[in-house]
């Protein structure tokens, strides 16, 4: 039985109940690893990830990322299909949680990698 928000997609000749068992185990084979979150600068991060199985069915990786902050809300961008990203335009000095995920052909969208917090950093202003 389905529930609210599953994708369920039915061909002619097939039950509903084939079908979501399908979506399932596809959605499942694939799975983003977040590896390192590299300090570039004090507004920017840069990001790479391993795509773990089949990723035949996935066109584009959707970087998400938010303030570890009371009420903060998640932003995202959705770059081409690749195993890195340089994220700019970060707060310096604040604290950041951040995923990746797999977006599908069909637009489904996957789940979020494991997250990292990293910090853009204060430049560094020294004595001349």
């Amino acid at each position: 039985m389905s529930s609210p928000g599953d994708v369920i997609r039915l061909e002619e000749d097939k039950s509903p109940r084939q079908q979501p068992v399908k979506v399932s185990l596809t959605l499942n084979d694939v799975k983003v690893t977040l590896g390192e979150v590299k300090v570039i600068n004090s507004t920017c991060v840069q990001l790479d990830w391993q795509l773990i199985g089949d990723g035949a069915a996935v066109e584009w990786i959707r970087v998400q990322y938010r303030e570890v902050s009371p009420g903060s809300s998640r932003s995202s961008t959705v770059v081409p299909l690749s195993t890195d990203y340089l994220l700019c335009g970060l707060d310096a000095d604040t604290t950041y949680e951040l995923c990746v995920q797999p977006v599908y052909k069909s637009g489904v969208v996957g789940k979020c990698s494991d997250t990292r917090q990293r910090a853009p950093v204060r430049p560094q202003h020294g004595n001349q």
